[in-house]
């Protein structure tokens, strides 16, 4: 009973270090390309920056964020941030891989478990992430960079950016393009035009347009039945 305590606890603690590395890697390549840190969460722990502009920890309750973000804004509307944030989605899965082989002589020369799954765990961790695909309703960071360089799948990236990038981490999104919607509601993709209609039934309720808000939650509810459960989760509906 008491290795199995062992190995469950290993196991976390291995995990919450591989994460928060994995999720560090994506801000520290955010900070040094001079975007601004608004969120970190591995497993129920979290630090973001509050409407004070102040970094607190926090206990996220949505578990659907469990397995990580590390979430960073440019401060201005810069051009090339797109082409940024490309770096910034790649950093993750090689400072995982780094700190997983770096820990790999660990391993091998003191054959402890604890070093074992601090190797083992961060280089899984980071080839995952980098293999195009997706894990749930979303993309991998790997996917999410190939989609940058496609050309149809590049215009639909680059809208989510530009709404996301505009609402700024206080979700603002009175403001946003919506040109840059309406790439998100005709794409072919049901989780990208659920997001769409999302964004859209944030605006117009930020508008106080009632009667636009009712259209789109009645437009997300058709919408329900065909994305993903963990999209619902991650963009619930009031």
């Amino acid at each position: 009973m008491i290795d199995v305590l062992l190995f469950l606890l290993m196991f976390i603690v291995s995990y919450l270090i591989s994460g928060v590395i994995h999720e560090l890697g994506h801000i520290l390549a955010g900070l040094l390309q001079g975007f601004k840190f608004f969120l970190l969460v591995v497993g129920p722990f979290g630090l973001k920056r509050n409407e004070d502009d102040r970094i607190v920890f926090y206990i996220e309750k949505n578990y659907t964020f469990w397995g990580g973000i590390g979430g960073v804004f440019p401060q201005n509307e810069d051009n090339d941030s797109f082409e940024k944030f490309g770096k910034v989605l790649l950093f993750g899965p090689l400072t995982s891989i780094i700190f997983g082989l770096l820990m790999l002589p660990l391993a091998i020369l003191t054959d402890s478990n604890i070093f074992v799954w601090l190797s083992a765990m961060p280089i899984g961790m980071g080839v995952a992430s980098l293999i195009p695909g997706k894990m749930g309703a979303f993309y991998t960071d790997g996917g999410r960079w190939l989609r940058m360089k496609r050309e149809h799948t590049r215009k639909v990236e680059l809208a989510l950016w530009n709404v996301i990038r505009k609402a700024g981490f206080n979700e603002n999104y009175a403001d946003i393009n919506l040109d840059d919607v309406c790439v998100l509601i005709n794409d072919k993709e049901q989780n990208i035009k659920y997001l769409g209609h999302y964004f859209l039934y944030l605006h117009y309720k930020e508008k106080n347009n009632i009667e636009q808000v009712e259209k789109q939650k009645y437009l997300l509810k058709e919408l329900s039945s065909q994305v993903s459960k963990q999209m619902l989760k991650v963009y619930p509906v009031e």
